[in-house]
């Protein structure tokens, strides 16, 4: 896994937009640093691209009250668009991986001619629309779009606005009781749903 990108020294003090700025200013840049090698369909570029996409989407979702409100649906709608495009492909190269090892492991799996055509034939059908997706999200300007963003929430006037600490500790507080409040779902057996929807938060 990718080490994320180190951001700009924070103070505790600062005003949440200025803060939330100097975070998100760095974690698009560090899922397209990715996008040449997955353009051309590498398997670690693809998994490393998938892992920057979900670290920005995640920075988003906790930092939304500090986004422009005219832009914050659209940007996360986006977002989350890529980060499920990178999926598609990602979980093709995982299932390809599980594929393999069962071959490995057993005579009586080896014979999967049929599923593993047909899976790379999902793989090139998924990552042709994640390529799409990309040129479509540059033809749109997502990238300036999102420097606008991260412009205007640096020059927002403090007043009124929390703590970078004070909002940290309110939105790590929300997260840990919504664990807390769902843990018993996501521990009863054969419900894979609950323990998946459990993990991500």
């Amino acid at each position: 896994m990718p080490k994320a990108w180190a951001v700009e020294i924070l103070e505790p003090q600062q005003p949440l937009a200025q803060g939330a700025a100097l975070i998100l200013a760095v974690k698009l840049p560090e899922v397209l640093s990715f996008q040449q090698a997955a353009r051309a369909g590498g398997v670690e570029a693809i998994h490393d691209m998938r892992v920057a996409s979900k670290r920005l989407r995640e920075a988003l979702r906790v930092l939304r009250p500090a986004l422009p409100e005219d832009s914050r649906k659209l940007m996360l709608q986006e977002v989350e668009e890529l980060n499920d495009s990178l999926g598609a492909v990602r979980d093709c190269d995982v299932i390809g991986e599980v594929f393999a090892a069962l071959a490995q492991r057993s005579k009586k799996a080896r014979d999967l001619g049929a599923l593993v055509e047909d899976l790379a034939k999902k793989r090139r059908r998924h990552h042709r629309e994640f390529v799409r997706l990309l040129d479509r999200l540059e033809a749109e300007g997502f990238a300036t779009r999102y420097a606008a963003a991260m412009a205007e929430m640096a020059t927002r006037p403090a007043t009124g606005q929390p703590t970078l600490i004070a909002f940290a500790a309110e939105a790590i507080s929300q997260r840990l009781e919504d664990v807390v409040a769902n843990w018993k779902s996501a521990l009863r057996p054969g419900k894979l749903v609950p323990f998946h929807r459990q993990r991500i938060r």
